[in-house]
């Protein structure tokens, strides 16, 4: 049996003989910020599971995206080009 008390932990047998510890938290926890939580156990290899969406709802994103980037290229494309020739006739005139 595991008792964990403040920052300490210990094994103990159910008549109450020590087994293992005292052990600080991160050393019983094999992390540096185990400080607070013994039920947070550390893994750094745990990613969490992507949220597997509907082909429908895919597609609609991918609509969207290309929406927006259709739009973007739209209205970008004129105002550098409005400012480039804006550019160049400011440099020709103080010439």
């Amino acid at each position: 049996m595991w008792e964990v008390v403040n920052e300490a932990g210990q094994e103990t047998t159910k008549d109450g003989t020590l087994l293992t510890g005292p052990l600080s938290l991160p050393t019983l926890f094999q992390d540096p910020n185990a400080f607070t939580d013994p039920r947070c156990l550390f893994d750094p290899g745990y990613r969490p599971p992507r949220q597997h969406l509907p082909v429908k709802d895919q597609q609609r994103n991918l609509r969207t995206d290309w929406i927006l980037l259709r739009v973007a290229t739209v209205v970008i494309v004129p105002v550098v080009i409005a400012l480039v020739v804006i550019i160049a006739l400011m440099v020709a005139a103080h010439s």
